[in-house]
C-alpha cells in the first residue's frame, strides 16, 4: 500500500557527545515562533536518528543548521509537539526549554485536555 513504516521515516546519523548547542530556525507563522517570540534558538541535541519525510499530519517548524527537523507540531489542533533536542537538560539555565515546558503544563491542564477527544 501507500502506507511507509516508520522505519522508512527515519534515517540514522553517527551519534557524538551532547557537547554543544547547534543553531535551528524557527519557521514563521508556527506554534514555536508564536510561543518563545524569536527567530531561532540554540538546540543541544546530536543525531542518532532523524525524520527524513514528514507525515502529512505534522508541520515543521523548526529546521536545524544542518537541515534536519529539529522541532515539528501535529496540524490537527490538538498539542502535540515533538523535539529534536534535550529541553530536559537546559531547563535549569535557559528559558526557551521553560517555555516548552510551561506550554505542555498548560495544555495537559486544560478542560477537555485528557479525555481522549482529542
Amino acid at each position: 500500500g501507500s502506507e511507509m513504516c516508520i522505519r522508512d521515516r527515519l534515517y540514522s546519523m553517527r551519534p557524538r557527545p551532547m557537547t554543544g548547542v547547534h543553531t535551528a530556525q524557527i519557521l514563521p507563522g508556527t506554534l514555536l515562533v508564536a510561543l518563545l517570540q524569536r527567530s531561532g534558538l540554540g538546540a543541544n541535541s546530536y543525531h542518532h536518528q532523524a525524520i527524513r519525510t514528514l507525515i502529512p499530519s505534522l508541520a515543521e517548524m523548526a529546521p536545524s543548521e544542518d537541515g534536519l527537523v529539529e522541532a515539528v507540531y501535529l496540524l490537527n489542533g490538538a498539542f502535540v509537539w515533538g523535539v529534536q533536542w534535550h529541553p530536559e537538560f537546559s531547563f535549569p539555565t535557559d528559558e526557551n526549554s521553560r517555555e516548552l515546558f510551561s506550554a505542555f503544563g498548560a495544555a495537559a491542564s486544560a478542560p477537555g485536555c485528557c479525555s481522549g477527544n482529542a
